[in-house]
């Protein structure tokens, strides 16, 4: 029920971004969009392919075990309708904090999300398979390495879009941070009683297991310019032009 209130909670704030921001609204529906089609395919594709990953390489439970609806989260190994939630509500708040802080408008750009380009999120996705075959370490650390080499994938590609990201990585790292801290403020026995670091690294950031902070800073630096590169968004200096994808 715990991890149901803080997705409730991320939604909120979702909602305040998506009213507040008109301008944003396209923006953020399709990052969120994108972001939860994007894992939940690869949840099922490395479900299929690896059906006997051992537990402890899995994110549930060899992450963490949270008590989800219907019990989906253990039943699957790391899905659950929180998690499609989770992963909605984030991946459109991450995608506009930059626009928020620096009060960037981004343009509306039509045209369908699977015909735009796509190799930030492809190239990450084969290294992920290659990572799963070739190490047997925790899930999450994949995800990381998807999120890390995506934002490379950007940043070769578009060296403009750096600053964007940067900013947008810590931005998002430090709200997730605060997250966490209001979350832990109601139920402080939560990570203690729902995760386990023993199949990962084990180091602490603060109140945080590090891999909660490396996973939200790489989100936050992908994310936060993923909606520019897959369609070719350029921000002139004075006024927002779009280059046709």
């Amino acid at each position: 029920m715990e991890y149901l209130v803080a997705v409730g909670v991320l939604g909120l704030l979702w909602f305040a971004f998506f009213a507040y921001r008109s301008d944003l609204r396209a923006k953020m529906l399709w990052c969120s969009g994108y972001w939860a089609i994007l894992l939940s395919l690869g949840f099922l594709i490395l479900t299929i392919l690896f059906p006997h990953l051992p537990p402890q390489s899995r994110i549930v439970p060899g992450y963490w075990d949270p008590g989800t609806i219907f019990n989906l989260a253990r039943i699957t190994g790391g899905w659950s309708i929180e998690d499609a939630l989770y992963m909605f509500f984030t991946g459109g708040i991450a995608a506009v904090l930059y626009d928020f802080v620096r009060g960037q408008k981004v343009p509306t750009v039509s045209g369908s999300l699977w015909r735009r380009r796509r190799a930030a999120t492809l190239i990450p996705a084969a290294a992920v398979l290659a990572m799963v075959l070739l190490f047997r370490v925790n899930l999450m650390w994949e995800l990381i390495a998807f999120c890390a080499i995506g934002t490379a994938v950007v940043w070769l590609s578009r060296p403009d879009l750096i600053t964007r990201s940067l900013i947008g990585g810590v931005c998002y790292a430090v709200l997730y941070y605060l997250l966490w801290l209001f979350f832990l403020y109601f139920s402080p026995d939560y990570l203690v009683i729902h995760h386990d670091t023993a199949n990962v690294s084990g180091i602490s950031v603060g109140v945080l297991p590090l891999e909660e902070i490396l996973f939200a800073f790489t989100f936050g630096l992908m994310w936060s310019a993923i909606y520019e590169y897959a369609k070719d968004i350029r921000m002139a200096s004075t006024s927002p032009s779009v280059v046709p994808a």
